[in-house]
């Protein structure tokens, strides 16, 4: 990373030019200062504003960040506010702050959590890939960081993460033993939790001698109700149960199993891996799990900060779901 020594010798002045530069605190002709921030740029140069504002005692700005992949849809992400809200009130009562901020791609995440760049001394991001290079990145050149989602086996970054793993396993269980027939929806299998509920899946269908089970599962949605209704209208028949990725592919096949004559819940079940917080009026009411994203943030925050003060944490801690059972699945088996 270039610091100000390479921006003073490429631009032929002084150091203390180069500050007075963004700093402001000294007038600079128009030509070196524009001359100062070309070179800047070239070189991938940002001042630290921050490092003479730091605590003599222990040289730590007393901020994190809440680092978020920059979405077209993020407004509809309702669960950020309850993960913020609980990660502001933990940090806060560590005496530390909040710094938000999202990244469009890994150049831009760099910039943010690379020592120096931003006025923080740690960071939470949300979300990685299977193969994901901004853990590379987080791995190489950064602040200390923990992820919220499983990040790639062979990253070794602190996580805190939802049971996937035991949650699909646990409701292909229970559906097993009300339906003939479980399919599980999954979203993209480049992100981990697509994986973990994979695994959970083929376990319990293998532990149930279920032998058809890859055929039973469905991956690489995008988890919309589009998705929902045209396998709906494939593989809906009685008896069957269906898993999917989120309450938007329900939608679909609540849609496609109505067009077929047959009833959601007593002919046909549906389970909800997550629920959007958007009112949707389900008829009947959906069954899903619901994910303790105010824990998730607490723990997180928890999990940065005894890091940043030198304790020893845990490699990962897994936070359980909260199934939710209404009328989309049957009581008891019906024949």
């Amino acid at each position: 990373m270039s610091n100000i020594k390479d921006v003073a010798e490429r631009a032929g002045v002084a150091k203390s030019t180069v500050s007075n530069v963004f700093s402001g605190k000294k007038l600079v002709s128009d030509e070196i200062k524009e001359k100062v921030l070309q070179i800047a740029k070239e070189l991938d140069y940002v001042p630290n504003f921050y490092a003479s504002s730091l605590s003599l005692k222990d040289r730590k700005t007393h901020i994190i960040g809440v680092l978020f992949e920059h979405k077209e849809n993020m407004e509809d992400e309702k669960f950020h506010a309850d993960l913020i809200m609980s990660a502001l009130s933990y940090a806060e009562n560590r005496e530390y702050s909040l710094f938000l901020s999202t990244y469009k791609d890994t150049k831009s995440l760099a910039k943010n959590i690379k020592i120096g760049r931003t006025p923080i001394d740690g960071a939470i991001l949300l979300n990685p890939d299977v193969n994901d290079e901004k853990l590379q990145t987080i791995k190489q050149n950064s602040v200390e960081c923990v992820i919220i989602g499983r990040p790639s086996i062979d990253i070794f970054t602190s996580y805190v993460d939802t049971d996937n793993y035991n949650l699909t396993r646990e409701i292909t269980e229970k559906l097993l033993q009300l339906y003939d027939e479980v399919y599980l929806l999954n979203a993209n299998e480049r992100l981990t939790i697509s994986l973990d509920r994979k695994q959970g899946f083929f376990d319990c269908c293998k532990m149930n001698n279920i032998t058809d089970f890859k055929e039973k599962y469905i991956a690489n949605l995008s988890g919309t109700i589009e998705d929902g209704y045209k396998i709906g209208r494939k593989l809906v028949k009685k008896d069957v149960a269906f898993i999917t990725c989120n309450s938007m592919t329900a939608v679909g096949l609540y849609n496609a199993i109505k067009e077929m004559k047959l009833k959601v819940g007593k002919d046909v079940g549906v389970f909800a891996l997550g629920k959007s917080q958007t009112k949707i009026d389900f008829s009947p009411k959906l069954s899903y799990a619901k994910q303790d994203y105010k824990l998730i943030g607490k723990k997180a925050v928890e999990m940065l900060l005894d890091k940043l003060e030198g304790k020893i944490v845990e490699k990962s801690i897994l936070v359980k779901s909260n199934i939710k059972i209404r009328n989309s699945i049957r009581s008891s088996k019906e024949k």
